[in-house]
């Protein structure tokens, strides 16, 4: 079972005691508010220690922006893993990294 963090308005990080963070790309999609939610909510998740933070992180984000999310953690420097989505716009995405762990974030949209 998992618990999903409650989650607050969007704001700035406080200074002491966050992980280091590293931005890898970001999709011209995600605007500047998405992207302090997204950065936020997954920092919330990660100092929480949930399992699992993808649950945790796609539902918190959720809950501050609405809307379908998708997260896919795994370790900085693992690359032996593959996955596909479709109904996925390229330019919706985030991709980050907080200490050693790496978070991917997209919107998921829906054609009909």
């Amino acid at each position: 079972m998992y618990q999903v963090p409650q989650f607050g308005a969007v704001s700035g990080f406080p200074s002491a005691g966050q992980p280091m963070y590293r931005e890898i790309a970001r999709g011209v999609g995600i605007d500047a508010r998405e992207y302090e939610a997204i950065k936020r909510v997954s920092t919330q998740v990660y100092q929480s220690g949930v399992k699992p933070m993808a649950k945790a992180v796609s539902e918190g984000i959720k809950q501050n922006l609405g809307g379908e999310w998708f997260a896919f953690v795994n370790p900085a420097g693992d690359e032996t893993y593959e996955f596909s989505l479709t109904r996925v716009k390229g330019t919706d995405f985030v991709s980050f990294v907080l200490d050693n762990t790496k978070f991917q974030v997209c919107r998921i949209k829906a054609y009909f």
